[in-house]
């Protein structure tokens, strides 16, 4: 006899005894969706198809119905030790924890090359462990904590806060000066570009993360062109490349690269660009010097995104496309040139007081947020993440300089997107003007399903645990050992509290229907 469960069998369960007792109709699940099937989610390195010394990378950069596009890819790595399971990307540095005397915090950092080897290990001096004292509290090394509004974390013996503005409510009265940004900045739009790479709506809230007058200049960074007054050699063409840096201690964030001519392009190093027609080329000598063609952005030519037309990422900068943004791992806030700040709120709604058309959300009542001075909400896993900025300059100071491309913002969100296993998701971030990191962990689809939204914000929520667990798979890479605490911060809209979706019935007939044939 067949055990399979037949439709019948499932009305028989779900139909009330009492006849009068109200029911939902299952005709719309029973009926093909006028939508089309769209595939939920998909895993490609699950189980792992590469080898033990190789990395498996989810490919994002799939058209639909590419039977020709692999869905992932084995790159080379080294395992950090015969019997542990981790692996660093080739090119990338190690963090290697050693003892010293018995001491606590000891490392090690090593490259790992692209023959899968561990070499050129240097030890970095030990620091204690130690702890944290608020007033009459103590507060462990690796422990966080909330100070009014702000978010913290005690590091070696180091008090690490975000710099969110707090309302004063103390007094039960309404606070006239709060205007939501840091330091109650006015909501003024006045764009500064900092040396570090960031672009601050005004110099008010430049200076409120510790900036001095000659840290920076007028105008975004997206307007100011780094290779104006030609900063290369004669026989170099000078390339724009913007880049966010987290190393302080030399204010040494060059916005460009610098191409020589008369080497040949093949012996010259990969970097990968893409062109304006939407060809991709090895290196920025290759396409500009050997090809003549025009630069879009350095990275893969990405599908699935305007690669024309002005947008304004919720960085502040304005991009010539979506495409552009999206190689940068900039989220979009709106079509057009940046006009304006947006306030600070947890709830996920529109933040502007200007005439900003945002785009409209894929489920109305999905989990999301609105970054720190953008405008729009965005259908989003988020998390807010706080990194060591004594750590940074410690390792760049003492070290080679060549480490501080671990601590560029970009590199850093890489090697956290490294992490995420699902194919419809993918990560992007950047330095806010609360001075922490923000991740955002959206969809690629246009149209997204909820279960795929969903998989996205458990994507997130994966990647906070690991950070506040101080995982071997966070910490082990040296970029992001710096990160020492995250906070999700996505939130539901507030129609999401006061209804229940279709999918949600749907979700909970599912799992009631699993558990009643499970349990016979």
């Amino acid at each position: 006899m067949s055990n399979s469960i037949t439709a019948a069998d499932v009305c028989s369960e779900l139909a009330p005894s009492d006849p009068s007792v109200p029911c939902i109709s299952l005709d719309p699940y029973l009926s093909p969706s006028e939508e089309g099937y769209t595939e939920a989610i998909t895993k490609p390195c699950l189980p792992d198809p590469c080898r033990a010394s190789e990395l498996c990378y989810v490919s994002r950069n799939c058209e639909a119905g590419d039977i020709h596009c692999k869905p992932f890819q084995c790159a080379p790595g080294c395992k950090l030790g015969e019997l542990s399971p981790l692996i660093v990307p080739s090119g990338s540095y190690a963090r290697i924890p050693t003892t010293v005397n018995s001491q606590k915090g000891c490392h090690k950092i090593c490259e790992c090359t692209p023959q899968g080897t561990v070499t050129r290990c240097q030890s970095v001096s030990c620091v204690p462990q130690e702890h944290c004292q608020i007033g009459n509290d103590r507060m462990e090394h690796g422990s966080s904590f909330f100070r009014d509004c702000n978010a913290c974390a005690c590091h070696t013996g180091d008090i690490i806060c975000s710099n969110r503005q707090c309302s004063d409510t103390s007094l039960g009265i309404t606070d006239i000066t709060f205007t939501t940004l840091p330091c109650n900045c006015p909501p003024h739009y006045i764009p500064v570009c900092a040396w570090n790479g960031v672009t601050y709506a005004s110099s008010c809230l430049a200076k409120c993360v510790g900036l001095s007058d000659g840290d920076y200049w007028t105008g975004a960074c997206s307007s100011i062109n780094p290779c104006y007054e030609n900063p290369c050699a004669d026989n170099e063409i000078c390339v724009i490349k913007r880049r966010v840096c987290l190393p302080s201690q030399e204010k040494n964030c060059p916005q460009y690269v610098c191409v020589n001519k008369m080497i040949t392009c093949s012996h010259q190093p990969k970097d990968l660009v893409c062109s304006t027609s939407g060809e991709l080329k090895p290196n920025p000598c290759s396409l500009l010097v050997q090809h003549q063609l025009e630069l879009a952005y350095f990275g893969e030519c990405l599908k699935g995104c305007n690669d024309d037309g002005t947008v304004c990422g919720v960085d502040g900068n304005t991009y010539s496309s979506e495409c552009q943004a999206h190689a940068r791992l900039i989220a979009v806030d709106y079509a057009g040139p940046c006009i304006t700040i947006g306030l600070i709120d947890a709830e996920p709604k529109k933040q502007c007081t200007k005439s900003v058309t945002c785009p409209e959300l894929p489920e109305s009542d999905c989990l999301g947020v609105t970054p720190p001075g953008a405008c729009c909400p965005i259908c989003t896993g988020a998390l807010k993440v706080l990194y060591s900025q004594k750590y940074i300059d410690r390792i760049v100071l003492n070290m080679d300089s060549e480490l501080a491309e671990s601590f560029l913002v970009e590199n850093m969100l890489k090697a956290l997107g490294r992490q995420i296993q699902v194919a419809e998701c993918t990560l992007r971030g950047h330095l806010t003007i609360e001075n922490d990191l923000i991740v955002l962990v959206t969809t690629t689809k246009r149209n997204p399903s909820r279960i795929q939204l969903e998989a996205c914000v458990l994507e997130a929520e994966k990647i906070a645990v690991l950070i506040q667990r101080s995982s071997p798979r966070i910490v082990s890479e040296l970029g992001l050992s710096a990160l020492i605490t995250a906070t999700i911060v996505h939130q539901p809209n507030k129609s999401a509290a006061n209804s229940l979706s279709s999918a949600a019935i749907t979700s909970i007939l599912c799992l009631c229907v699993a558990a009643m044939f499970t349990a016979r």
